[in-house]
C-alpha cells in the first residue's frame, strides 16, 4: 500500500466506512476489478475509489473505463488524486 493509499484509507475509516482492498498475489494485481484501490462501505452508500498521485488523464490511466463501471444508484465511483505539496486529495466523483 502506498503512502497516499494509507492516508485515503485512514480518512475513510475516520468517516465511519468499512474499507476493503484486494490482496496482491503472484497472479493478480491489487486493484479490485482491475480499477479500484478500495471499496468503502457505510450503511447508506458504497464508494469505489481509485487513488493516484497523477491526473486521471495521464497515460497510466489510459484504457481504464472508470466512468463505464456498472454501479447501483447508492454507490459512487471516485478518483482521489493526492496533491503532495498541499497534503490533501483532489476528489472527483465520476
Amino acid at each position: 500500500m502506498t503512502k497516499s493509499e494509507k492516508i485515503c484509507k485512514d480518512q475513510l475509516v475516520k468517516e465511519g466506512f468499512l474499507v476493503e482492498r484486494a490482496v496482491k498475489t503472484a497472479w493478480s494485481r491489487n486493484d479490485l476489478f482491475n480499477l479500484w484501490d478500495f471499496i468503502a462501505v457505510s450503511p447508506k452508500t458504497i464508494r469505489f475509489i481509485q487513488v493516484s498521485s497523477i491526473y486521471l488523464t495521464s497515460g497510466s490511466h489510459a484504457g481504464k473505463d472508470y466512468k463505464g463501471f456498472p454501479h447501483p444508484a447508492n454507490t459512487t465511483i471516485e478518483f482521489w488524486r493526492w496533491i503532495q505539496k498541499e497534503k490533501r486529495f483532489d476528489i472527483k466523483v465520476l
